[in-house]
C-alpha cells in the first residue's frame, strides 16, 4: 500500500480529492442553509455568500462602513433556508439597480451595477459549486488512477 502513494501525482490527487469533498459538502449544505461573511472597513464592504448551490462574492464601494468605524469589522451570519430568502444570491438585477454589465450563463453570474436607492456601487460574482467540484474530482481521479512511469535505472539516467 505504501508503494501506491509514491510520487507526486498520487499525493496531489489525494489533496485535490480532499478539497473536492469539502466543496461537495458545502454544495449540499448550501441547499439547506445559507452562510454569509461580511467584512467592512471605511469605504468598502465585502460579502462572501453560500446559498442555493452557489458560492458568491459581492462588493460595495463608495458607501460608508456598516459600523462607521476605521477598524475592520467582521460579521458572520448563517441559518436555514426558507422560501422568503430570495434575496440571498438572488442576482444583480433588481428594481433599484442600474446594471452596467452582466454575464449570466449556466449558473454563473458576474456583474457591475449601481443601486440607485442606496447610492452604492455593487460588483458581484456567483459561481456554482458543480463547476468546482466536478473538475477537481475528475483531475484527482486521473492523478490517482494513471499508471506510474517505470523508474529509470542508474544506467539509463547516466546515459541521458
Amino acid at each position: 500500500m505504501g508503494d501506491f502513494f509514491r510520487g507526486w501525482r498520487r499525493k496531489i490527487g489525494i489533496a485535490l480529492l480532499a478539497i473536492a469533498l469539502v466543496l461537495a459538502n458545502a454544495w449540499i449544505r448550501s441547499f439547506v442553509c445559507y452562510d454569509e461573511l461580511v467584512v467592512s472597513h471605511q469605504q468598502f464592504t465585502h460579502f462572501i455568500k453560500s446559498s442555493r448551490g452557489r458560492f458568491g462574492w459581492e462588493g460595495w464601494t463608495d458607501t460608508p462602513s456598516f459600523w462607521d468605524s476605521n477598524d475592520i469589522q467582521i460579521y458572520w451570519e448563517n441559518g436555514l433556508m426558507s422560501k422568503d430568502d430570495d434575496d440571498l444570491l438572488g442576482g444583480l438585477l433588481g428594481d433599484s439597480d442600474e446594471v452596467e454589465w452582466q454575464l449570466k450563463w449556466a449558473g454563473f453570474e458576474f456583474g457591475d451595477a449601481t443601486r440607485v436607492v442606496e447610492q452604492r456601487r455593487v460588483q458581484r460574482w456567483d459561481i456554482p459549486y458543480w463547476s468546482l467540484v466536478l473538475p477537481l474530482t475528475l483531475l484527482s481521479a486521473w492523478l490517482l488512477l494513471i499508471k506510474p512511469r517505470p523508474a529509470k535505472s542508474a544506467k539509463e539516467s547516466s546515459r541521458a
